[in-house]
């Protein structure tokens, strides 16, 4: 439907949200997916010690599709050098 073709972001959940403003219920539809894929050595070093440091989440409003309201919620992976100490996290230039 949006044409995401990273093949690093697998969709996990797509569910809706209620809301209610002003006494009107607001529906969004949230897509919640995650973007991780491995990596070998740090981009700040050049070591392989990189290990896996938790998700970062980034919302993103997505283009309204026949009037209805679309949420990313991405759970990008972040990844920690044991070398240099420095922390870098999963991109994607397909979004």
């Amino acid at each position: 439907l949006f044409k995401i073709t990273d093949p690093n972001i697998q969709i996990t959940q797509v569910y809706e949200e209620r809301s209610v403003v002003k006494q009107q219920t607001r529906v969004t539809e949230v897509i919640e997916a995650q973007l991780t894929y491995p990596l070998d050595h740090c981009p700040n070093c050049g070591y392989p010690t990189l290990i896996k440091n938790g998700t970062h989440q980034v919302n993103a409003r997505l283009a309204p599709v026949n009037g209805g309201k679309y949420v990313l919620k991405l759970h990008k992976q972040r990844y920690l050098c044991r070398t240099c100490g420095t922390t870098c996290g999963a991109t994607s230039s397909n979004l």
